[in-house]
């Protein structure tokens, strides 16, 4: 289940319908589960960290370089956002022009 009310999943424990549920997200700012919804036996909640692992903190970290380093190519990052809307990288002096389309695959990064 993608989304649901907190009330709903609540009743859904209550009547037996679910044996149990474990969320790590929740509506609040800090993505924190509700209080109620946490404090329900039924209920395992964590706090949303699961991309805290070293792995995870370093495949992050990486990526981040290599979209760095591909736009510094003056090239537009693989799975960008809106970036036919991207006209202010032109602006810089290392961009003569429109970006190039991305060309590149996973390769080494040029550090």
């Amino acid at each position: 289940m993608r989304f649901c009310r907190k009330s709903a999943l609540l009743d859904a424990l209550d009547d037996g319908l679910i044996a149990g549920a474990a969320v790590d997200v929740g509506s609040a700012a800090d993505q924190m589960p509700s209080p109620a919804v946490a404090a329900d036996p039924k209920v395992i909640a964590t706090p949303h960290v699961g991309g805290l692992t070293p792995s995870a903190s370093e495949h992050q970290a990486m990526g981040t370089v290599r979209q760095v380093q591909v736009l510094l190519d003056g090239v537009v990052p693989d799975h960008a956002v809106n970036a036919g809307y991207a006209a202010r990288l032109t602006r810089l002096t290392i961009f003569s022009g429109a970006l190039r389309p991305v060309l590149r695959g996973d390769e080494d990064i040029k550090l």
